[in-house]
């Protein structure tokens, strides 16, 4: 039997805070190692760890190995960056004008700070970095070299079967840490979407067509290929109002592959066969009905409707688009894209919970989180 139970990243990420909150000791000093495809979100969930007050109790997080007693550190290290003569030899750094130790340099040293140290691309890293990771977790030190008490340690690594550039793991390494198998969860991704200002085309289009979030093909490595990252990537491209027309599709197949920018594109381009989003927002029972049969266009328009509320200038107009989109969404026969709607809608402007649509589309579906 050689079977592996996988998990999604959110429960990676839930599994890691609880022990680290942990008040036995042993549990508190287990190191999780995250093993999961490439840009599924293994380094955004440890920064999510990271600025969690739970974990950093009340300090502001801050990207160094120098915090203060009022910060709450984090340093990550690449094992793909390093080679053997970074772990021992010194090389001169122009910024200091003076010679330093890459690697040492790059830990945290004050006794009382505190922070997480991220050991990343670890089975990208040469049997040599390895040794050294394998110290930093199984001693939490290198030589004289002690990790301060306050600092937990975390690992992640892509897996080799994806041809990532990971080679063979430490044994000895591996089996002192706990093991977490992460597969792709659209859901999760959405979740953490709907939180974090991923632009609404993008969710939309993965809400309807979610296989293609993650589509690496393990046989054209040498290709662009979709995952969370790089549609987190196109979504800040949107965001900015990066875009130049006539460059829209070289832009999407530079941070997504061609497959799926050519269908987000198409997907984009079925909002002409929609109803205006302002005959939609004007007159929400009276605007064009669009069929169970067309479910592309009525997740673009849903994603379009989420565009408004997010440009709305004032609070007055937020309120309206959101409760005229509830009340046309609430016209198609499935709930799914009200759901949807309002989960996201709730996550640009908090204060549309307070409105009657929220309170009475929540009331009639109270087995949805909407929170």
């Amino acid at each position: 039997m050689n079977d592996t139970t996988n998990i999604n990243i959110k429960n990676a990420k839930d599994f890691t805070k609880k022990l680290w909150i942990s008040e036995n000791e042993k549990v508190n000093s287990l190191v999780p190692l995250l093993r999961g495809g490439s840009g599924i979100g293994k380094s955004e969930s440890v920064k999510q760890l990271w600025r969690d007050e739970e974990i950093n109790l009340g300090l502001t997080p801050v990207m160094t190995p120098t915090p203060t007693a009022k910060e709450f550190g984090l340093v990550q290290i690449m094992g793909s960056h390093y080679g053997v003569q970074d772990l021992y030899l010194p090389t001169y750094d122009k910024d200091q004008d003076e010679m330093v130790h890459k690697f040492m340099s790059s830990l945290p040293k004050n006794p009382s700070s505190k922070g997480i140290l991220f050991l990343d691309e670890v089975g990208s890293a040469s049997a040599d970095v390895q040794k050294v990771f394998q110290s930093l977790i199984l001693e939490r030190e290198i030589g004289s070299y002690v990790l301060p008490k306050g600092w937990k340690i975390i690992g992640a690594t892509n897996r080799k079967e994806d041809n990532a550039g990971v080679g063979n793991l430490n044994m000895a390494m591996l089996n002192r840490t706990a093991v977490l198998d992460i597969e792709f969860s659209h859901e999760s991704w959405d979740l953490w979407a709907s939180e974090n200002g991923v632009h609404p085309l993008i969710t939309s289009y993965f809400r309807f067509e979610p296989q293609n979030l993650w589509n690496y093909d393990r046989k054209n490595k040498s290709e662009q290929f979709c995952s969370p990252r790089s549609a987190v990537a196109l979504s800040e491209i949107l965001n900015a109002d990066a875009i130049i027309d006539e460059l829209k599709l070289a832009t999407y197949q530079s941070t997504v592959g061609s497959e799926v920018a050519q269908n987000i594109l198409s997907f984009e381009k079925t909002l002409s066969k929609a109803p205006s989003m302002e005959s939609i927002i004007e007159n929400p029972q009276d605007a064009d009905f669009i069929s169970s049969e067309d479910t592309n266009i009525r997740f673009a328009v849903t994603g379009a409707l989420l565009q408004k509320v997010r440009e709305g200038d004032s609070k007055k107009r937020k309120e309206k688009v959101f409760s005229s989109a509830i009340e046309y969404l609430n016209r198609f026969e499935s709930k799914e894209f009200t759901v949807f709607f309002t989960q996201h809608g709730i996550k640009i402007e908090k204060g549309l919970m307070n409105t009657k649509s929220f309170t009475d589309f929540s009331l009639a579906n109270t087995e949805i989180d909407f929170v």
